[in-house]
């Protein structure tokens, strides 16, 4: 009598929603969830520049591959009050929002930065 083959939880998993794990592979492999990720990143950014109370020369937040950033206050103006305070460093901000499912390397978590000089 032919013995019956167990799967293993995982792929068990897989076969019972199989329909699900498809259309969900189209959606990481074709171009909809990097659209869907630039749409929430877009969305972020002009939340956080038009919504955050900050001061009058921070600069806002810009993109630059997946990852929002801003270099804080703009430098210029020699009596920047807030570059003074800070000893001529500069607080940052960073939003991390790429893809989260191919990440660039293994330790990859989306993220939110915030970097202060230690003066």
């Amino acid at each position: 009598m032919p013995k019956e083959y167990t799967f293993s939880p995982k792929l068990k998993l897989i076969v019972a929603h199989l329909k699900t794990v498809r259309s969900l592979d189209n959606y990481v492999r074709g171009i909809e969830m990097k659209k869907d990720i630039q749409d929430l990143s877009n969305h972020l950014r002009q939340e956080l520049n038009s919504s955050v109370l900050r001061p009058a020369e921070w600069s806002d937040l810009e993109l630059s591959k997946g990852v929002l950033y801003s270099s804080g206050p703009m430098a210029p103006a020699p009596n920047n009050a807030l570059l003074t305070k800070w000893g001529g460093g500069a607080i940052r901000l960073a939003v991390e929002l790429r893809d989260p499912v191919h990440p660039d390397n293994s330790d990859y978590d989306p993220y939110v930065e915030l970097s202060v000089p230690e003066a």
